[in-house]
């Protein structure tokens, strides 16, 4: 043993043995293991896309962001409580991770200088542009770099991600056969619902599988074992793909798919001069074959046709009309597939460059905060949008979602943004490195750093669901891992213990973390409870039970205050003033009901703004009260509204 080693051994036991009086007595050892934690983001990455609550009360979306914090959150504890009691740290050495971690430091900065604090850190509970969102999605990005470090723990993520997406392949094809009713649970009741998320949400997933599976074809082509259902999942995918016809997805999927057909390419010129060079030293006869020859044979049959596919579509060719009926092949093709129509709507590259440009103009250094570009856009918006039907729409995001990052976070988010995506396209370099080790290296490396591509994509030029932008953290941060395990980035490796310096700062760190994550389960509890109260609250509501609805937004305000829940109690007691004529009350009741029920809607409606001073609904609803006070004879109520 040497002398570091011994050092090391040494340091250990003083740190094991109070972790062992706080930890060991509780939880059993292998609770800490790294199975645990590959079992918990597998188990993620596997109930993502299918994940949902039955009911009306909780929305799917909303479903997911619980999975995702509970077992995030729950993975978070057991490394640092794992790091605690073995004493030591484990980490890839890695500037993507760093630039991840000055991104996370720069959104709660700018949440603190934020207008409004509460809508920045936390929002309505399940809002992606928050701080308590990215902070989550950036815990995911570090525990998959810790936590895949081999090529069995990377396939058995293939293996969740592909499974999820062929579950819900299955469902809808089910659904097509025997009917939208099929399996709804009251909740997927139109034929563009889908468990995944909105309509586009499920394209993206299939996309990422259909890359995935070309991938696998490419490196693997000799396999019969997994060709026959890789062909199968790849002709099905292409067949909700070709039925959904995603726009943006099929310029993705197109760049995507060059860069499969250009290594193999690549590889094929490299296989063919280095057969010739051999012929050539051995002095055999040879005849060089032209080049126009030598790319056909190169070229994946199955990924050319792809390729042909994403190129007709991403192009515009499938929209260009022909024939007495301007006819289109995209029209044709949705009517054979039966195909369901659906749109969205989102702001241009040039609307989202605008209102950005304009809030960096304003607010150089830390934007608009974090889940606050819906302010920006009533500010800024070009004044050609109220000319369509779109005027009095409210767009919480821009073209995508990082885009959408640039104007709340301001110009060092916008930096850290950049310098992340070239680092990103950087860790292609390494990948390649992998490619002289050997071929099951070369595969996973180079799938791992498409799919990270891809995701971050969607997440550039469109608004993914929580689904989506957690792939692209989850591959991401095993992209990173895998690199590390092949020896391709190196590794931090942080003792602490004993009369180490380090234990007087990792420790506390370490701790402060534990300690954070019980915070943050609370507050999810919390947030969750508010929700359902609020859900609550709508439904009795609709129903005109105003004095359930009033009482369940008492208990949501209880469990977290939110301007959305004083409008709602300001608009209920201006329903119930309108209805006091209709009872038959004495004067002197009529006079007592009538100043309660004006004192709260004014004084909610006031506390609204309060809470979001820059919301112009609670404005709107403030106006609402003075105009109904204006419409019952109130003097002097007209000028307040």
């Amino acid at each position: 043993m040497s002398d570091e080693q011994q050092q090391y051994g040494e340091s250990q036991t003083p740190m094991s043995g109070i972790a062992k009086m706080f930890l060991g007595k509780v939880f059993p050892r292998r609770l800490f293991s790294d199975r645990i934690l590959v079992f918990i983001l597998l188990t993620l990455a596997f109930l993502l896309p299918i994940f949902f609550i039955p009911g009306q009360l909780i929305t799917p979306e909303f479903g997911k962001m619980i999975l995702l914090e509970v077992l995030v959150l729950a993975a978070t504890f057991l490394w640092a409580a794992g790091r605690l009691r073995d004493g030591h740290v484990d980490a890839p050495k890695s500037l993507l991770l760093l630039i991840a971690t000055l991104l996370t430091l720069q959104f709660v900065v700018a949440a603190f200088m934020s207008p409004a604090p509460v809508i920045s850190f936390i929002g309505s509970g399940y809002d992606i542009g928050t701080v308590n969102s990215f902070v989550l999605l950036f815990l995911l990005m570090f525990l998959g770099s810790v936590t895949f470090t081999n090529r069995d723990r990377v396939l058995m993520l293939y293996a969740s991600f592909v499974c999820s997406g062929g579950l819900i392949m299955l469902y809808h094809i089910l659904r097509q056969f025997f009917g939208e009713g099929f399996l709804d649970f009251g909740i997927f009741t139109s034929a563009v619902s889908t468990p995944v998320g909105r309509w586009n949400d499920l394209a993206a997933l299939i996309g990422g599988i259909l890359i995935l599976v070309l991938s696998t074809l490419y490196f693997f082509p000799q396999n019969k074992r997994f060709r026959i259902s890789a062909l199968v999942i790849f002709f099905v995918g292409l067949f909700f793909l070709l039925s959904i016809n995603f726009t943006s997805l099929w310029l993705i999927l197109l760049a995507m798919t060059a860069l499969l057909v250009a290594l193999s390419v690549y590889e094929g010129e490299k296989m063919y001069k280095k057969k010739l060079q051999e012929t050539v030293e051995s002095g055999a006869d040879h005849q060089r074959t032209p080049f126009h020859k030598r790319f056909m044979g190169h070229l994946p049959a199955i990924a050319t046709i792809f390729f042909l596919v994403t190129l007709i579509y991403g192009a515009g060719l499938s929209n260009v009309s022909w024939g007495k009926d301007n006819t289109t092949l995209a029209s044709v093709v949705g009517k054979a597939l039966r195909a369901a129509p659906y749109s969205e709507v989102v702001l241009t590259p040039r609307f989202t460059y605008d209102i950005v440009k304009s809030t960096l103009e304003e607010s150089p250094l830390f934007g608009t905060g974090p889940n606050r570009f819906s302010s920006s856009y009533l500010k800024y918006k070009m004044s050609v949008i109220n000319q369509t039907p779109f005027w009095d729409a409210t767009f919480a995001f821009g073209l995508g979602r990082v885009p959408t990052y640039f104007g709340t976070t301001g110009i060092i988010g916008t930096i850290l943004w950049l310098f992340f995506v070239i680092l990103l396209f950087v860790k292609g370099r390494k990948v390649f490195m992998l490619f002289a080790k050997d071929r099951m290296a070369a595969y996973i490396g180079f799938s791992l750093f498409l799919l990270t591509l891809y995701f971050w994509s969607l997440a550039f030029f469109y608004l993914p669901n929580i689904t989506i932008f957690a792939f692209a953290f989850i591959f991401t941060g095993a992209l990173i891992a895998f690199l590390a395990g092949e020896g391709v980035l190196a590794r931090y490796h942080v003792p602490f213990g004993g009369k180490s310096r380090l234990t007087f700062l990792l420790t506390p760190i370490i701790i402060a973390l534990l300690i954070g994550v019980v915070a943050a389960l609370v507050l999810l509890y919390r947030q969750t409870s508010s929700l359902v109260a609020f859900s609550e609250a709508q439904i009795a509501a609709a129903m005109n039970n105003i004095d359930d609805a009033k009482q369940a937004l008492a208990r949501a305000n209880g469990f977290a205050e939110r301007d959305i829940h004083y409008r709602a109690l300001s608009h209920l007691a201006l329903i119930k003033l309108q209805g006091l004529s209709q009872q038959k009350l004495s004067q002197e009741e009529l006079v007592a009901q009538a100043t309660q029920l004006i004192d709260e809607a004014r004084s909610n409606a006031e506390m609204a703004i309060k809470l979001d001073p820059t919301n112009f609904e609670n404005y709107f609803q403030y106006g609402n009260v003075f105009d109904t006070f204006a419409s019952l004879g109130i003097k002097n109520a007209s000028s307040f509204a």
